[in-house]
C-alpha cells in the first residue's frame, strides 16, 4: 500500500508539465500555409525565370530594331578633309595644277585635296521579304523563351510539390506522435487512479509512464524533423520567414495523358522551325539589294572655289550575289541535318513520355488500392481504440496489450498517411509527364 499511496507524488511534476506543454496553443503551429503560397513565392524568387523574362523583353525590342535597321530611312552628316601638299613647286604647296618637277600625289588621284561637308540620305527599298525573315526568326526566339519559361515553371512546381509532400509527411508524423502522447497522458491518469484502487499493479503504472516518456521524446524528435523540413521548403522558395507553421493538406488531380502539343515535344518542333528560319535569313543575301541615296552640301577639291561647290546629288545602288562557292547549297544541307535530328529526338522523347506515363499509371492504381484497404483498416482501428479505452477504464485489459495496440494503431495510421503522400507524389510525377 505504501507504493500505491506514493503514486500521488510520483513524477507529478513531469506529467503535469508535459500535459501543460501539449495543451498550450502554439500560434505558429495553428496557422496554415497552402501549396499555392509556396509556389507563388518560388516563381517570384526564381533567378532563371527573372532572367528569361528579361531576355523575352530584349527580343521584343529586337523586333523594333529590325524594322529600324532595314526599313527606316537614314539621314546622317559626313565630313572629309584631305590635305595633299606639293613640294618643289615654286613655293605653291596647295595647287590644282602642279608643275612637272613638283613632288606629291598624282593630281589625277587627289585633285589637289578634298573639302566635303554633306547631309546624306539613304532609303532601302524592296526589303520586305528580308525583314519578314528576320522578324520570323526573332519571334521564334521569343516563342522558345516562352516555352522555356513554361518548362521552368513546370519543373519548379514538380520539384516543389515533392518537397511539400515530404514536409507534409513529417507533419503527419508529428501529429501522429502528438495524438499518441495525448492518449497516453489521458490514460495514465486513469491507470494511476485504478492502481490506487488496486485494480492495476504499480508495475503497470510504471510501464505506461515509461512508454509516455519514450513517446514524448519521439514527439520532440518529430517536431525537430518537421521544423527542418519546413525551413528547407521555405528556403527553396526564397522565403526568409523562419517561423514554424502548419501545412494545409494538398491533393493533386490526375491529368489525362499526353496532350496534343506536349511541352516536352514543343522544343523539338521549335528546333526544326529555327533551322527553317535560319536558312531563310541566310538566303537574304541572295536577293537583290536596292538602295536609294541622296546628299547635299559642300563637296570641293579646291579652296578658292569652295563657295561655288555647294550642291546636291542622288542615285540608286544595286548589289546582287552571283556566285559564292555553293554556300547556299551547303547551308541548306546543314539545316536539313538539324531538322532530321530534331524529328528523330522528338520521336524518342515521345516514346519516353509514353513509357513514363504507363509506369506511373500502373503505380498509381496499385497505390490507390492500398490506400482504400488501409482506410477500411484504419476505421476498424478507430473502433478498436474506443473499445480498448473503455476496457482500460474498467481494468479489463492488460497494460502490455494496450500499449501494443497503441503501437499498432499508430503504425497503421502513419502507414495510411505515408501511402496517401506516396499516391500524391506519384500523381505529381504522372502530371509532370502529361504536360
Amino acid at each position: 500500500m505504501q507504493r500505491i499511496h506514493s503514486l500521488k507524488g510520483l513524477s507529478g511534476s513531469y506529467i503535469g508539465l508535459l500535459i501543460l506543454f501539449l495543451s498550450l496553443p502554439d500560434q505558429g503551429l495553428q496557422a496554415q500555409l497552402n501549396f499555392s503560397y509556396f509556389l507563388d513565392s518560388a516563381r517570384a524568387n526564381n533567378s532563371e525565370l527573372v532572367s528569361l523574362r528579361a531576355q523575352r523583353n530584349y527580343f521584343y525590342l529586337e523586333s523594333d530594331l529590325i524594322h529600324a535597321a532595314n526599313l527606316a530611312p537614314k539621314v546622317y552628316l559626313s565630313s572629309d578633309y584631305l590635305f595633299a601638299p606639293y613640294f618643289n613647286n615654286n613655293g605653291r604647296i596647295i595647287t590644282g595644277n602642279p608643275e612637272e618637277k613638283a613632288i606629291g600625289y598624282d593630281i589625277n588621284i587627289t585633285d589637289g585635296g578634298l573639302y566635303s561637308l554633306l547631309v546624306n540620305f539613304e532609303y532601302p527599298v524592296f526589303k520586305r521579304i528580308q525583314v519578314n525573315n528576320l522578324l520570323g526568326q526573332n519571334m521564334l526566339e521569343i516563342a522558345k523563351i516562352d516555352t522555356r519559361i513554361k518548362t521552368v515553371e513546370l519543373e519548379l512546381e514538380h520539384s516543389l510539390a515533392n518537397m511539400y509532400f515530404d514536409a507534409l509527411a513529417m507533419q503527419y508524423g508529428l501529429q501522429n506522435a502528438e495524438e499518441i502522447l495525448n492518449l497516453l497522458s489521458e490514460q495514465l491518469e486513469i491507470v494511476k487512479t485504478l492502481t490506487q484502487h488496486g485494480l492495476y499493479r504499480y508495475l503497470d503504472y510504471k510501464l505506461m509512464e515509461t512508454a509516455m516518456k519514450t513517446d514524448s521524446i519521439d514527439y520532440l524528435n518529430a517536431e525537430a524533423t518537421y521544423r527542418l523540413s519546413l525551413r528547407q521548403l521555405k528556403t527553396a522558395c526564397g522565403i526568409t520567414d523562419t517561423s514554424i507553421t502548419m501545412l494545409a493538406g494538398y491533393e493533386i488531380k490526375q491529368e489525362q495523358g499526353i496532350p496534343d502539343n506536349s511541352l516536352f515535344l514543343k522544343s523539338y518542333q521549335e528546333d526544326s522551325l529555327a533551322a527553317i528560319w535560319q536558312q531563310k535569313v541566310f538566303n537574304n543575301q541572295y536577293k537583290p539589294q536596292v538602295k536609294l541615296f541622296a546628299n547635299s552640301g559642300l563637296n570641293s577639291t579646291t579652296v578658292p572655289y569652295l563657295g561655288r561647290h555647294v550642291g546636291a546629288g542622288a542615285g540608286v545602288q544595286l548589289t546582287y550575289n552571283l556566285f559564292d562557292g555553293r554556300q547556299k547549297s551547303i547551308n541548306r544541307q546543314q539545316q536539313m541535318l538539324v531538322i532530321d535530328e530534331a524529328c528523330r529526338l522528338r520521336e524518342l522523347k515521345h516514346i519516353e513520355i509514353k513509357s513514363q506515363l504507363d509506369s506511373y499509371k500502373t503505380a498509381i492504381e496499385s497505390t490507390k488500392a492500398t490506400v482504400r484497404k488501409e482506410m477500411i483498416l484504419n476505421k476498424e482501428y478507430d473502433e478498436l481504440l474506443l473499445i480498448y479505452g473503455e476496457e482500460l477504464k474498467n481494468a479489463q485489459v492488460s497494460i502490455i496489450d494496450y500499449l501494443n495496440f497503441l503501437q499498432q494503431y499508430s503504425r497503421n495510421k502513419m502507414s495510411l498517411d505515408l501511402h496517401y503522400i506516396a499516391l500524391n507524389k506519384l500523381i505529381n510525377e504522372y502530371n509532370y509527364w502529361s504536360h
